[in-house]
C-alpha cells in the first residue's frame, strides 16, 4: 500500500464509525484502507469501540439541560423522536403536542451557537495538521465547526451528503424561520470551501449539481465481498418455505410498508399453499415499538446481529426485502438515497423484493438495473403480483448474475480507489 496517495484526513461527523448503524458502517467501508494514522475523527456521539483516533465534542451545559428536559416531559412517551431524523418537529400532520414542539424549536435554537472545541482537543488537531476534511454534515452546528477549522488549516472540504435532509432540516414551525435562514448562510459559506461534492446517488448529484451550482460525484456504501464467499447460497426449495428477510430501521414509517407487506404475505401463504414468513432485524429500540403493531404469526422480529453475522443470513434468505415509505413528507427526505443495504443485497446471490414508491433514487436504482421484483403501491393487488412474480422466478439465476455484476461495477474497490483519489487531489490543491 503506497501511503503517499493517502492524505490526512479529518472526519467530522454526528456519527463515530463504531456501531453497526447503516452510516456508520457506510463510513468506515470508506476507509477501511485508510492508514489508521492518517484519520481523526471528530464527533459529537459517544464512542465505544474507535475506528480511528477519535475526539468527542459537545457542549455539557445543552447536553445536560437536554437530559434534564426529557427526565422532566418524556414520561409516558410525551417526548418522542421526529419520524424525519434532520426535523425538530417530525411530520405535521401528525399533530404533536405542545410539550414536543418547545422540546423541538428549543432544539432548533440550540444550534445558533457554535460547538467548540476545549484547548486540548484543539491542540490534538493542531498537531494532526489535517489535510482535507470529510464531513456528512447534519446541522448549523456541524456547519460551523467544518468551515470554521477549514478556514483555520486553509483546507478544502468534501461534504457528503446521504440523504435530502437539506430539504426538510428546521421545518415544521414558523419559529423556526430564523434558524433555517441562518443554516442556509452558513451552509452557503462552508460549501464555498469546496471545490466539490458528494452524493449517495447519481439522482441526488443531478439534482445538486443543478441547486448549489457545483459539481457532485456519485459515492454510495462500498462492500467487502468476502463477508459474502464463506458460504454457498442453496437454491433449491422442496419444502416450500419461503422466507423474506428484512435488514434495519423500521423509522421513517417503514413498519407500515413491512406491516402492509406482511398483511398480503398471509393471504399469499394461503391462497397457494405455502409457507411464507417475514423475519425483520432491525435495532433493539425498534423492536420494542414496533412489534406489538405486526399481528400476523407469520413475522418475527429480532434484535439486530452484527453486520458480519447479517451478511450470512442474507445468504439463507430466499429473498431480501426493501421497503421505502409511502408518506408524503417522508419521501422528501428519501427521494434522492440509496440504502446502505442494497449493494450488500446484490452481492448476496439472494433475490431482492422491493416495496416503495416510483420516484425514489432506491427504487428506481433497482428498476433500472432489473434487480429483482418491484411493486410502488401498497395496493393488496400489486403486493400479491410481486410475491407471486417473485416465487415463480426463484430458481431464475439472470438476477442474482445481473446483480453481483452490479455490485462489482458501483460498489467494490474501484469506488474507494476513486474516493482516495478525490480527496488527494482536494489535498494535493490545497499546497
Amino acid at each position: 500500500m503506497d501511503e503517499k496517495r493517502f492524505g490526512k484526513v479529518l472526519i467530522i461527523s454526528a456519527f463515530g464509525m463504531d456501531s453497526d448503524l447503516a452510516t456508520d458502517i457506510t463510513l468506515r467501508s470508506y476507509f477501511t484502507q485508510w492508514p489508521k494514522e492518517k484519520i481523526l475523527i471528530l464527533t459529537t456521539s459517544f464512542v465505544k469501540n474507535e475506528f480511528a483516533e477519535t475526539i468527542i465534542i459537545g457542549d455539557d451545559v445543552f447536553s445536560k439541560l437536554r437530559t434534564r428536559l426529557i427526565s422532566l416531559f418524556g414520561r409516558n412517551g410525551l417526548i418522542q423522536k421526529s419520524v424525519l431524523p434532520s426535523s425538530s418537529l417530525g411530520i405535521t400532520k401528525n399533530r404533536i403536542d405542545i410539550k414536543q414542539n418547545l422540546f423541538g424549536i428549543g432544539s432548533s435554537y440550540r444550534d445558533l451557537f457554535d460547538l467548540r472545541l476545549n484547548r486540548q482537543s484543539l491542540k490534538r488537531v493542531d498537531d494532526f495538521k489535517p489535510e482535507i476534511i470529510y464531513t456528512i454534515l447534519g446541522n448549523r452546528r456541524l456547519v460551523r465547526l467544518v468551515y470554521n477549522i477549514s478556514v483555520r488549516f486553509d483546507i478544502n472540504i468534501v461534504p457528503h451528503f446521504m440523504d435530502d435532509w437539506i430539504s426538510t432540516i428546521y421545518r415544521g414551525n414558523y419559529l423556526l424561520a430564523i434558524p433555517r435562514s441562518l443554516f442556509f448562510h452558513s451552509f452557503s459559506k462552508m460549501m464555498g470551501r469546496a471545490q466539490y461534492g458528494l452524493g449517495i446517488s447519481q439522482k441526488m448529484c443531478n439534482v445538486y449539481s443543478k441547486k448549489f451550482d457545483k459539481k457532485f460525484i456519485p459515492l454510495m456504501n462500498t462492500i467487502d465481498f468476502t463477508l459474502f464467499s464463506s458460504m454457498k447460497k442453496i437454491k433449491e426449495n422442496r419444502l416450500r418455505t419461503y422466507v423474506f428477510m428484512y435488514f434495519g430501521g423500521l423509522h421513517l414509517n417503514r413498519w407500515k410498508t413491512l406491516r402492509a407487506f406482511s398483511l398480503v404475505l398471509d393471504e399469499v401463504s394461503t391462497s397457494i399453499q405455502a409457507d411464507l414468513q417475514l423475519i425483520i432485524y432491525t435495532k433493539n429500540a425498534d423492536v420494542v415499538t414496533y412489534s406489538p403493531k405486526f399481528k400476523t404469526k407469520n413475522v418475527a422480529i429480532y434484535p439486530a446481529i452484527i453486520h458480519k453475522e447479517a451478511c450470512l443470513e442474507m445468504k439463507k434468505a430466499n429473498f431480501l426485502l426493501h421497503v421505502e415509505s409511502f408518506d408524503k413528507d417522508v419521501i422528501q427526505y428519501t427521494k434522492l438515497s440509496i440504502s446502505t443495504k442494497i449493494p450488500e443485497y446484490l452481492a448476496s446471490e439472494t433475490q431482492i423484493c422491493a416495496i416503495g414508491p416510483r420516484n425514489i433514487a432506491s427504487m428506481e436504482y433497482l428498476r433500472d438495473n432489473n434487480c429483482g421484483f418491484i411493486a410502488n403501491s401498497l395496493v393488496i393487488s400489486d403486493l400479491k403480483n410481486m410475491i407471486s412474480e417473485a416465487i415463480e422466478n426463484y430458481s431464475n439465476n439472470d438476477y442474482v448474475k445481473r446483480n453481483l455484476a452490479l455490485a462489482a461495477n458501483n460498489h467494490s474497490i474501484g469506488q474507494l480507489n476513486m474516493f482516495r483519489d478525490l480527496l488527494a487531489k482536494s489535498s494535493d490543491d490545497e499546497d
